[in-house]
């Protein structure tokens, strides 16, 4: 069975290449990542809400012919179980609060994950059931308390599977990040400390896009993730740990801003 990695986004971030491997010759492996984008991406799926993702994971959905070596016809189709790390770009918010059907739309927290149960299974059911890897790749929805219950409840959804959510912001450089000679992006979003909108500053993340130390690629792995599996936190963000407190605040969403 194929090991396909998937990045998924909402429309709200516009277009990014369907083929998602970073350019050949970086020698780059995940969760790293150079200014154009992050290593490690087979194939990057877009969509306007969530049950239109699972529109999409249901059906026939072929790999990108540089997969499997092609030049004119695309590979086969992603199969049940063969998504080993899935990304779901879309926004969020403090309070737990995914927006996976547009940033104008009502976002999802843990209360209401249930009522979506059907659409997420079904995206669930295309990740292998043990040792894949969920990540909402977004702004401040896995931050605090309501951030955990949010996890919580997605894991139940998603048994076996790791789910990561983000205390910080996150970031993207839709500039930087366009390949070269097409009209799209690669995949990727930068781990920032930005605790809360107020203080996430567009131009002092520019100033450091070149700085995978002070700014790296997001993973499972970052300083600001909070890992969840089967209902219980294996990683807390670097912050809660300290059990130091995050900031309120808030500010107009954009596309640079994964939130």
């Amino acid at each position: 069975m194929r090991r396909i990695n998937v990045w998924a986004y909402h429309s709200d971030f516009g277009t990014l290449c369907r083929n998602a491997k970073l350019d050949s010759g970086s020698g780059l492996q995940y969760p790293q990542g150079n200014t154009k984008g992050q290593a490690g991406w087979h194939v990057a799926v877009r969509f306007t809400s969530l049950d239109d993702l699972a529109r999409k994971f249901s059906s026939d959905m072929p790999m990108p012919s540089q997969y499997c070596g092609r030049w004119f016809r695309d590979c086969d189709s992603i199969r049940r179980g063969e998504i080993i790390r899935l990304a779901i770009m879309a926004h969020g918010n403090q309070g737990g609060m995914v927006h996976l059907n547009g940033q104008k739309a009502p976002g999802i927290n843990a209360a209401l994950v249930s009522s979506n149960n059907k659409a997420l299974s079904q995206i669930g059911l295309m990740t292998s059931q043990a040792g894949s890897t969920i990540i909402l790749m977004g702004c401040l929805a896995g931050q605090g308390v309501p951030g955990t219950r949010l996890l919580v409840e997605l894991s139940r959804v998603w048994p076996g599977r790791q789910v990561v959510g983000f205390s910080t912001v996150g970031y993207r450089h839709p500039g930087q990040m366009k390949r070269k000679g097409e009209s799209c992006e690669l995949p990727g979003m930068r781990d920032t400390d930005a605790s809360a909108y107020l203080f996430a500053n567009p131009r002092r993340f520019d100033h450091l896009w070149s700085d995978f130390k002070a700014m790296p690629w997001a993973s499972e792995t970052s300083s600001h993730a909070k890992v969840v599996l089967n209902g219980s936190v294996k990683h807390y963000p670097v912050e809660e740990r300290r059990k130091t407190s995050s900031t309120a605040g808030s500010s107009p969403l954009g596309r640079r801003f994964a939130h």
